[in-house]
């Protein structure tokens, strides 16, 4: 059977959604025959940002190399322990000793990277030290060593996309056959699929 993880913002409030950083080009869905039903002039954007999750904290969605990616930027004099966790679909983790999330599922490991976490001052990013830290009853939050209060912190959770593969959906069967890497870091998996 195919496995789902989910992940739920435990004690997050409701948001609004607001487009980041407009990319040129726009789209446009002229379908069917209704005219009323045609739509123009779509623009595109690069970043998704949900509006204070936690009190002072924001999550960033975007695009990175063909995936979703999302971070949590921490507002100036915000709390960063606000951010609470919950994972579910799995049947036990750990914090392995790198730091990483390691998640055992029905259908193998799954491993979130130590989050990266920095702040960027005048234009360039410093690295702070910190990581996950486990909470009883299963959940996670972001453990944060000093850093400069005054200043936005971001935290960027990082999944490990060589610990899975197979449709989002569940909706077939994945065989992957061979993997390899090419000069520029670009992976090519071979191997056969009978979702859609």
């Amino acid at each position: 059977p195919p496995t789902v993880l989910h992940v739920k913002l435990d004690g997050a409030q409701s948001t609004s959604y607001e487009s980041v950083e407009e990319l040129p080009g726009i789209s446009n869905y002229f379908i069917g025959k209704d005219r009323s039903k045609w739509i123009s002039r779509i623009p595109h954007y690069s970043k998704i940002q949900a509006k204070y999750v936690y009190p002072g904290v924001d999550m960033v969605y975007y695009g990175n190399q063909r995936k979703v990616e999302y971070d949590f930027v921490v507002q100036p004099g915000a709390d960063p322990n606000s951010i609470h966790l919950i994972y579910s679909g799995h049947k036990n983790s750990s914090l392995n000793g790198q730091g990483d999330l390691e998640m055992e599922t029905e259908q193998g490991k799954v491993v979130f990277r130590s989050p990266t976490i920095y702040q960027e001052i005048n234009g360039q990013k410093y690295k702070v030290e910190g990581g996950y830290k486990s909470e009883p009853g299963g959940g996670l939050h972001f453990e944060i060593k000093d850093y400069d209060k005054t200043k936005s912190l971001v935290i960027d959770p990082v999944l490990d996309y060589s610990t899975y593969l197979g449709s989002p959906t569940g909706s077939g069967i994945e065989s992957g056959n061979g993997i390899a890497v090419d000069g520029a870091g670009d992976a090519y998996v071979t191997g056969f699929t009978t979702s859609n």
